[in-house]
Order: C-alpha cells, then structure tokens, then sequence
C-alpha cells in the first residue's frame, strides 16, 4: 500500500488509484476502494456552480416520488423495453458531450475516471456495449434534503436490467463509481453489506416498493462510509448497499464498472 493508506473491514483508502487495488476489488478481496481527493475540491466548486439551476435535471422515470433527481438516463429505467432502450440510446449519443460542455473549461470527473482505467487496466476500459450501441456513460445525481432523500437498501445486476442478453450473463463483476462533488454536513452516508442475495433471498428481502429490500430483515452491514468532496468511491454494486438521507444537498456523477475477466477490457455504463 501507498503512504498514507488503510486498510479496514474491506475498505481500502488510497491516495491514488492503483492497478493491483482495482483488481483487488474486482476480485473480491475488497469490498470497496475510496480515493479521498480523486477530483480537487476547488475544481468541484467550480462544477457546482456550473450545474446550479440547470433545467437538465429530471426525476428517475419509475421513481418520482423520490428526492433524487438526474441529468442521464439508466438503464434500468428502460425496463428493457423497446421504446425506452430507444430513447436511452438515442440520449447515450449526447449525454457526455452535453456534461463535458457542462464542465469546461475543466475535465470532466467522469471522463478522468474512464481515462485512468484505460490506463490501469492491461486490456484498457471502454463504453459498454448490449445490443450494438455504445451506452450511457455515467450520469449526474443529485440527493436533495429531506427524509425521503436516500436509497433504500438495494443492489445493482446488469443481468437484471438485461436479463435476455447473453452478454450481461457472462459479466463477472459490477462496480458502481462514485466521485462526489458536494457532500451535506449531515446525512448522505453510504451503507455497505458483504452480502449478494440470491434471486429468492431479494425476493424474501423485497418490501414491494421499487426494488428495495427491507433493512431490519438484512444481515449485519459491514461499513459505513461518509463521502467526501472530491472523493472517488468504487464499490461491489451486486452486493446490498443504501445511502441515507441526506440533510443538505449531496451532488455526486456516477457510472458502473463491469469486469469479465483478468484478459478482457473494463467496461462502463450507467
């Protein structure tokens, strides 16, 4: 480990990301790897005036009672149905050229993430690819105050999204990344499990609203992170993770991470 790094309960804090803690993570032997100043503090400033009163942000398609708002369109929201796999691709096109405009004349904290993967990883990283279009590649998330701010425990399978796609049945691994640009001074934590329900287990676990779990039916959680601006957070989605209400607003830009093997490229969408 570099100076400066710990270690505990799986959660591995570095200074920079490294390519032997990304395979770790990949692999299992890490539950989740923070960068604490992935992106400088001063430039996130600078993005959140950028973004402040921007009529891009929208609510989830499937969840508008939530306080969350997006710029970008999940996969998930498609429900991989045709009309919406079409309008995700169509916005796919644009999406990150749109953020990259946004974030001039700075880099855009996703488009620094991708690169250093590429870098990183032997095979290089590039955009997923499902159904013969590249995907969306991240997105802009923002968690306004309030109770109804979090997320509920979940997790996040590209095979769910896409269960008819021979290519997310072979995936290995999903990451979700997080790098974030504003953090509440209350609320807005990240609560991790070690632990991957089976299709029955979620089913026993669903409490019918969205595709929550119910928290006091889970086992133990394993950590409990508070973000921190600037900060790069890489995490096991396929394992149950939640973040809790946030009492001030928490804006933060997103993607997932697919790995399908040591000799195979990363991937990201979101």
């Amino acid at each position: 480990m570099l100076p400066n790094s710990s270690l505990q309960e799986g959660i591995l804090t570095q200074n920079s990301l490294q390519y032997q803690d990304l395979q770790a993570l990949l692999t299992g032997e890490l539950l989740a790897l923070r960068i604490p100043l992935f992106y400088a503090p001063e430039h996130c400033l600078q993005l959140l005036a950028s973004f402040q009163g921007l009529p891009l942000f929208g609510p989830y398609r499937m969840a508008k009672d939530m306080q969350i708002h997006r710029i970008g369109m999940s996969l998930f929201e498609t429900e991989n149905q045709p009309e919406y796999l079409h309008r995700y691709y169509k916005d796919a096109r644009d999406s990150m050229k749109k953020l990259s405009l946004i974030c001039y004349p700075l880099t855009n904290p996703l488009t620094q993430l991708h690169e250093q993967l590429h870098e990183l990883w032997p095979h290089g990283a590039q955009v997923e690819n499902l159904h013969g279009f590249p995907m969306q590649q991240g997105i802009v998330r923002l968690f306004e105050a309030g109770k109804d701010s979090g997320l509920p425990p979940h997790y996040d399978l590209l095979q769910n999204d896409v269960p008819d796609s021979p290519r997310a049945a072979q995936q290995l691994t999903q990451l979700a990344a997080n790098i974030y640009l504003q953090v509440p001074d209350e609320g807005g934590e990240l609560d991790l499990w070690d632990f991957q329900p089976t299709q029955q287990e979620f089913e026993e676990l669903c409490t019918g609203h969205h595709d929550f779990m119910d928290r006091s039916l889970l086992p133990p959680k394993a950590a409990t992170l508070r973000p921190q601006t600037g900060e790069l957070i890489l995490m096991q989605s396929s394992k149950v993770h939640s973040v809790r209400p946030s009492y001030g607003t928490r804006l933060s830009m997103a993607c997932f991470v697919g790995y399908y093997g040591q000799h195979e490229p990363l991937t990201y969408w979101v």
